[in-house]
């Protein structure tokens, strides 16, 4: 039997095998310190003072930290509590599904919360893994696509920080199920809940919940169509709050990413090339693969997208797809600085394609999987060692 056809048939037991390999090979690494995925800086952190020991490193640390500030009471917004400072509290506190999903499973118990962030990620990514086999049936495409979700690489890097790209993007998954199932009441909570993971995702989001209410109004369902506004109405709302609560903070402006086209991924490319020392050239590789993989993919979308504008939701994936792939264009240097940039950026894209290459049963290239699993073990192994 094939490797494709391997994990096509064992899918779910590969996937929880791969997911609690790389979670306890970690671990591991870590030395038994489950705060070590949290990647706690020194300059936000104070010791001494944190509800429990946790690892902290020098510099800045990473944003795995301000979500399990988070998740340690998300009805605090205080900038600084429990031994943690918040760079920036509306901008962090904005995307609170996480946390509070992690503060829900662990009973308020500060002490678990390090434990269910790990846990919470993993049953994501499962998830992930579950919803797009459900897509894959539902269109009747080739079962062997199945292994398309494992190369959603900026995935791996959520699940060794504590991020929030694998809730995001398993929420997306399901959310799409969910409208082509017209089940509205998921629907509707479902993209409620991812704008409140990443409020950037209202770039997928949006788009999707516009196709499906054009097609209710055509069906004359004007009150299911008007129901999908309310998530956007939830998150404006829950804006608004923040900016009660703590009036002195604002949040991280999106268009400052924003610069001359193609010149943020060229600098990202001279700035990531460098052969002066053996770790250098590794990750340069690493920078050059990721960049590499990515155009492939935006390559293999393209060739498919022309066949899914005449489809209801697939048009509104098709937008959401052409529109980050605009911005993907003119980010500037702060998304391209290094591969964890990029690629944790574009998780939701790369996941969008992947269910698109799904709607329209294309399967890649045998050169692109073998690529892509290549780059999936180095990513691996690097994930676990590097912290």
């Amino acid at each position: 039997m094939k490797l494709k056809q391997k994990i096509n048939h064992y899918y779910l037991g590969f996937s929880i095998a791969f997911v609690l390999a790389f979670i306890l090979l970690r671990w591991i690494i870590a030395g038994g310190d489950i705060t070590y995925f949290s990647v706690f800086g020194e300059k936000f952190v104070s010791f001494g003072l944190t509800p429990m020991p946790v690892h902290v490193i020098a510099g800045d640390g990473y944003d795995g930290q301000f979500f399990t500030r988070y998740a340690f009471n998300p009805f605090n917004l205080e900038k600084t509590a429990y031994g943690i400072t918040v760079d920036e509290p509306i901008y962090r506190a904005q995307r609170i599904f996480y946390p509070l999903l992690v503060w829900i499973l662990s009973l308020g118990n500060i002490k678990a919360v390090p434990y269910a962030m790990v846990l919470v990620n993993g049953a994501a990514f499962l998830l992930f893994i579950i919803g797009f086999r459900k897509l894959i049936q539902h269109f009747n495409a080739n079962p062997n696509l199945i292994v398309l979700p494992f190369f959603v690489f900026g995935l791996y890097m959520s699940l060794a920080r504590n991020l929030s790209e694998l809730l995001e993007i398993c929420l997306y998954v399901w959310l799409i199920f969910f409208l082509l199932k017209a089940r509205f009441f998921w629907s509707i909570s479902l993209a409620t809940a991812i704008l409140f993971t990443r409020e950037t995702s209202i770039i997928s989001v949006f788009p999707l919940l516009a196709a499906s209410a054009y097609v209710q109004f055509k069906q004359h369902k004007v009150g299911v169509a008007l129901s999908h506004v309310l998530p956007f109405l939830f998150l404006l709302l829950w804006r608004i709050l923040l900016s009660s609560m703590v009036p002195a903070q604002s949040a991280a402006a999106g268009y400052q990413h924003i610069g001359i086209p193609f010149l943020g991924i060229w600098n990202g490319l001279l700035s990531n090339i460098d052969s002066s020392s053996p770790t250098l050239i590794l990750a340069s590789g690493f920078f050059i693969g990721y960049l590499v993989w990515q155009i492939w993919v935006v390559w293999i979308t393209l060739s498919v997208i022309k066949s899914q504008l005449k489809n209801g939701i697939g048009a509104g994936l098709v937008a959401s797809l052409v529109i980050w792939l605009f911005l993907g264009i003119v980010f500037n240097f702060t998304i391209w600085a290094d591969d964890w940039g990029f690629v944790r950026v574009f998780s939701l894209w790369n996941g969008g394609a992947m269910v698109l290459l799904v709607m329209a049963n294309k399967m890649p290239s045998r050169y692109f999987i073998m690529f892509s699993i290549l780059l999936l073990s180095l990513t691996f192994a690097r994930l676990i060692i590097r912290i």
